[in-house]
């Protein structure tokens, strides 16, 4: 997949020229599976800048013998509802995914927030079947400044045996 050029998000510079897997992928050895989420465009010809709105985030589930994607994947996320917040989409373009992802069980977590403190600065928690890849978990925080977004490494996504947890 072609990466996301940093000269498409308007001024923002928190990645170095370009974004395509920033985040801590998650192993899975009883599936022999590496999971790890990729931002890049709609259109994987074009080799120049795109656009804010042309940015893609995907799902990968990668063999871990021999990198190739497993059946089913990639899960493109684009225009995705929130569970929880039906008036809110996820944008690939203005998103990014940066905390460590987390397993439990069959399931497996991404945390995602805004570049730079821009586009409303909506945050995420995205899940999904290890095997199928079946969306479970669309769930946003609520916009603005001042909340929630997972956006540095050192935010996290983690699980009791009774709660999932972010922050």
């Amino acid at each position: 997949m072609i990466p996301f050029l940093v000269a498409d998000l308007s001024g923002c510079n928190d990645i170095s020229d370009c974004i395509g897997s920033t985040a801590t992928g998650v192993i899975d050895p009883s599936r022999n599976t590496w999971y790890v989420t990729t931002k890049s465009y709609a259109d994987q010809n074009n080799q120049n800048p795109q656009g804010l709105l042309a940015g893609r985030y995907w799902i990968h589930s990668l063999d871990v013998m021999t990198l190739e994607e497993k059946p089913g994947f990639p899960i493109p996320l684009e225009g995705i509802v929130a569970d929880n917040a039906p008036w809110r989409m996820f944008e690939g373009g203005k998103h990014h995914q940066r905390p460590a992802m987390l397993q439990t069980g069959d399931y497996v977590y991404a945390g995602f927030a805004s570049h730079c403190v821009q586009y409303n600065f909506t945050g995420w928690v995205i899940g999904w079947h290890a095997e199928t890849g079946k969306l479970v978990s669309k769930f946003a925080t609520e916009g603005g400044k001042e909340v929630c977004g997972l956006d540095k490494p050192e935010d996290s996504v983690i699980s009791t045996p009774d709660w999932l947890i972010f922050g």
